[in-house]
C-alpha cells in the first residue's frame, strides 16, 4: 500500500512538528510505503490541522486534493482538522467529502460539517500523544506566558514565557508543568497545558478550535477574543480561577485522559 501525505505543517512550530511525528510514526508502524507522487498513491492522507477555515488558499487546495483522490477511487482521509466557515464549498465538494473519512478535533467543526450532510468523527489533536515524563509540580512560576495570535499579554513586563516557535515540545510541557497558571493564545500551547495538567487562560485565535476543545470536553472554562486588552485578560483570569475552584479543569484533565489515540490502522 502506498500512501501520500498532504499539508505537512512541521515547518510552522513545535506543536505542528509533533503532529507530523505522530502521524508518520503511525504510518511507519503500519509498514506502508510512502510516496510523494499523487498518481502512485493508493491512500491520500490530508493533515487538515488549522488550515481548513474561512476559504483560505490552503483549504481550497486541500479540498481539491480530497476531491481528486475520491474521483480517482483512492482512499482519502482528512484528519486532525478544524473546519470552519468555508463558503467556497460546492455540491461536488460535499459529495467528495461524503466519500472520504474525516476526523475533526472538536465538536464545532463536526457540527459545521453536519450542516453539509458530511459525517465526521472527533479525535483530539495528535500532539496530545507526545508526552514527556512529568516531574512533581513545584509551582516555580506563579504565572507563565505562552504565545499569542493577536497581541502579547503584558508584553512590556519581564515575565517568564515559553515559545512554541523556538523551544522543544517536551521542554515547553515541562516548563508549563512547573507553573501555577499558564496564559496563552495558541492552540498547541493549550494542548501542552493539557498534557502538563496546568490550569490555563486561553484566548481565541483565528478559528473556534480553542473554544471547540473546551466544548467537546463539556467544561465551563471561559475564553475571550484574541485582541483582548490586558485588563480584560486579567478579568478573564479571575473567571478562570473561579472555574478552577469549581473543578472544571479537573473535568478537562479527566476527559483528556479518557481519549483514545487516533490511528489510521483502525481504518485501513
Amino acid at each position: 500500500m502506498k500512501v501520500a501525505v498532504y499539508n505537512d505543517t512541521s515547518n510552522y512550530h513545535k506543536g505542528c512538528v509533533e503532529v507530523m511525528n505522530v502521524l508518520y510514526k503511525d504510518l511507519y508502524e503500519m509498514g506502508v510505503e510512502m510516496t510523494e507522487n499523487f498518481g502512485d498513491a493508493d491512500v491520500i492522507v490530508i493533515n487538515g490541522e488549522g488550515s481548513m477555515h474561512h476559504s483560505q488558499g490552503r483549504c481550497k487546495t486541500m479540498i481539491e486534493v480530497l476531491e481528486r483522490g475520491v474521483n480517482q477511487g483512492k482512499k482519502v482521509f482528512l484528519i486532525n482538522t478544524v473546519f470552519q466557515e468555508n463558503d467556497f464549498i460546492q455540491p461536488k465538494h460535499v459529495e467528495a467529502m461524503k466519500k472520504a473519512f474525516i476526523s475533526v478535533r472538536e465538536v464545532k467543526s463536526q457540527q459545521e460539517l453536519a450542516k453539509l450532510g458530511v459525517d465526521s468523527v472527533v479525535n483530539v489533536d495528535l500532539s496530545y500523544w507526545m508526552k514527556p515524563h512529568l516531574a512533581e509540580r513545584t509551582n516555580k512560576y506563579p504565572v507563565l506566558l505562552g504565545q499569542f495570535w493577536h497581541r502579547n499579554y503584558r508584553e512590556n513586563e519581564d515575565l517568564p514565557r515559553v515559545n512554541i516557535f523556538v523551544q522543544n515540545w517536551f521542554d515547553i510541557i515541562k516548563e508549563i508543568r512547573q507553573a501555577e497558571w499558564f496564559i496563552t493564545g495558541r492552540h498547541h500551547d493549550m494542548y501542552a497545558a493539557c498534557i502538563a495538567e496546568t490550569p490555563f487562560v486561553v484566548l481565541r485565535g483565528n478559528t473556534w478550535k480553542n473554544d471547540g476543545l473546551l466544548e467537546t470536553a463539556g467544561v465551563q472554562i471561559p475564553t475571550m477574543p484574541g485582541d483582548a486588552t490586558d485588563d480584560e485578560i486579567s478579568r478573564l483570569w479571575a473567571d478562570c480561577r473561579e472555574a478552577h475552584r469549581n473543578g472544571e479543569y479537573d473535568k478537562l484533565w479527566k476527559f483528556m485522559r479518557s481519549q483514545k489515540q487516533f490511528s489510521l490502522k483502525d481504518y485501513l
